[in-house]
This record gives structure tokens, sequence and C-alpha cells, in this order.
């Protein structure tokens, strides 16, 4: 896509030529990096430094412990008037108590793929420890221990039951912490506390993964009713990015394409100017 990195390591965005514009400080994952914009300018948080500054801090494959750690370290530099979290369903909610060894790296590409260091529940000291359990003990049985893991990883059916087995418990974990949230409603406490100590609002735009992006904002409130609540006793507002199918891109991708790109700068700028409008 052509992006530009600023000192931080974050996407670098011209800023709006309006000096006395409104800094909006912006954090999330790939979102709000802007994958599968058509160009950075395409991406909703350039569409949207048309108008104000832009603090842009979109890490792909971020979590809501990394969110936390962001908004504790660059609220205080960045003073936003007001400050957005993208929060997407398809990966934020943690079905692990969010963990982080200082100097490790949360996540990693490497020759076998996007790999993250914390897996099921375990953080390991690098990419390639997670990527050996993954590929070597997870879904593929290569390297058994034991007779029952030397008959499965001999056995077709056998493999295949293995693998499923993980894919049952990867859905009952991910059920458990969609019903709860306790896990990232936890890990963005940092964030709240940031928040409480700058004195700023946080606007939290909720987006749906593309599998339920065909549901009615009511039904998604009521699957995500615990998630809601919780950002709400932490003093957070709370918005739907609930734009249907046709603003995605097809799986594998996932991610919004440029119409939802230019449906969330829409309502980030309405939700601006209903703020500005009350202050009038």
């Amino acid at each position: 896509q052509g992006q530009e990195i600023n000192r931080n390591g974050f996407p670098r965005m011209e800023l709006s030529k309006d000096s006395s514009a409104l800094k909006l400080m912006i954090v999330g994952d790939s979102f709000v990096w802007g994958y599968s914009a058509t160009h950075p300018d395409s991406s909703f948080c350039g569409l949207l430094s048309r108008k104000y500054q832009i603090g842009h801090y979109g890490i792909p494959a971020a979590d809501p412990l990394q969110y936390s750690r962001i908004c504790s370290l660059y609220l205080p530099e960045e003073k936003p008037e007001f400050v957005f979290l993208i929060l997407f369903l398809g990966n934020d909610l943690l079905p692990y108590p969010a963990q982080r060894v200082e100097g490790t790296a949360f996540c990693a590409h490497s020759n076998k793929g996007f790999v993250y260091t914390a897996v099921d529940g375990n953080q390991f000291p690098d990419k390639d420890s997670a990527a050996n359990y993954l590929f070597h003990r997870r879904y593929f049985l290569d390297r058994p221990v034991g007779i029952t893991e030397m008959l499965v990883s001999h056995s077709s059916l056998l493999s295949l039951c293995w693998g499923l087995g993980w894919r049952l418990s990867e859905k009952y974990v991910y059920e458990s912490e969609r019903q709860n949230s306790q896990n990232t409603l936890e890990a963005l406490k940092g964030a709240a506390i940031a928040l409480r100590q700058a004195g700023v609002t946080c606007q939290v735009l909720i987006v749906p993964e593309l599998k339920e992006a065909g549901y009615s904002t009511a039904k998604l409130r009521s699957r995500y009713q615990t998630l809601e609540k919780g950002l709400l006793r932490m003093g957070m507002q709370i918005y739907w990015a609930n734009y249907g199918s046709e603003s995605y891109r097809p799986y594998p991708d996932g991610h919004w394409n440029n119409r939802g790109h230019a449906l969330a700068a829409a309502q980030i700028r309405r939700i601006v100017k209903s703020f500005e409008f009350r202050k009038d």
C-alpha cells in the first residue's frame, strides 16, 4: 500500500492543513492500519486526516493489552480531544488471560505465516518456539510423544479427529469469552486508567467479523452484551460499526474494503460533530 512509517513505527498521516483542527487519536489493529484499502488515503484514517489531526496508532494483529499499552505511552504525548478505539470481534476477544514478557514480540511474520507468541494460554519466548508448538504439536502431530500420540500420527482418521478436537476447543474458549468477556475487559483496564488520567473519553467502535456482518445491530448487542456493559462501566462510549457484508473483502481477507473505510470515516465524523454540537 506504500504506507509511510513515523518515528514510533506507526503509519504516518498527512496532517490537515488547518492547524486548529481537532486532534483524534485512533487505536486498533489492522483495520486501523488500513488493511485492504486500495491506498492509505482511502483508509478511514486517511479520509479523516483531510479534516482532523490524526494520531494513527494501528498495529496489525495487536490486541487489547497492546491498546492499553499504547494509551499509557502515547496519550500524554498526543493530548487528543478524542480517542477512538477500534475493537474487532474477529480477534480482539481474548480466549485466555493476556500475557506479555517484556522485550518479547507479541507476534511476528515467519515462513509459516503470521505467528503469535502467546498461544493457548502459553507465552513462548519467540516466534520460532510458538511456530514449533503450532505446527509440530497442535495442528500436525509429527513429533508424537507416548503411545496415544504415536497411534494418532499414523492414522488419517485419528489425525482428523485430533484436529477436530482442537477446533472444538477453540470454539469453546471463544464462546466462553464472548459470553463473559473477562479476559478482554481485564486487558483494557490499563487503557481506561490512562484515559481517566488524561481526562479524555474513549469512543469505542465495535467491528463485527464478516461472518456476523449480516446481523442486525440489536442482535450483535445481545450477543456481546457483557462486553458492551463492561466497556460502559469503564466510562467508554460504545458505537457499532455495522456496515453490512458488502463493506468487507471476502475471506480469507475479511477486512473492510474502500466502502467500509468510507463508512467508518463518516461515522467517526458524525460522532465528533455530535460532541461539537453539544458544546455549542
